[in-house]
């Protein structure tokens, strides 16, 4: 998890109390944590900034835009972002298809050996 540590996060979900905690926690590996509580507004964010942001978790079901929709217009602004949807449901088939990488909701520890994997294309099962 050391690799994560120069790295910036984006988190987005709608769920207030989901983002602080998860908010806490990243913040512990990351070097920055950004939030924002649906896609659009994640969307706005990393247009002003997409260098910024490193890593993108996004829950799928939001209000406003869903994590399906934002992370098919983040990937027209850089079709190599290293974008996470995360979902109670099974959406693994659907993220898939967009090309970003799925997590099952809730969000563990364990994900973020994946997450760091991911972003520097290494190779490791959830």
């Amino acid at each position: 998890m050391e690799k994560l540590q120069n790295l910036n996060v984006l988190f987005v979900d709608d769920d207030k109390m989901t983002v602080e905690l998860t908010r806490a926690v990243l913040s512990k590996y990351f070097k920055n944590v950004y939030s924002a509580y649906d896609g659009q507004e994640a969307l706005e964010m990393y247009k002003k900034n997409p260098e910024d942001f490193h890593v993108i978790i996004s829950d799928y079901n939001m209000p406003n835009m869903n994590g399906g929709v934002f992370s098919k217009e983040i990937l027209k602004i850089n079709k190599e972002q290293c974008f996470f949807l995360f979902s109670i449901d099974n959406k693994e088939d659907e993220a898939n298809e967009i090309g970003v990488n799925f997590l099952p909701k809730p969000l563990e520890l364990d994900y973020l050996d994946y997450i760091s994997a991911e972003y520097h294309q290494e190779k490791i099962a959830v």
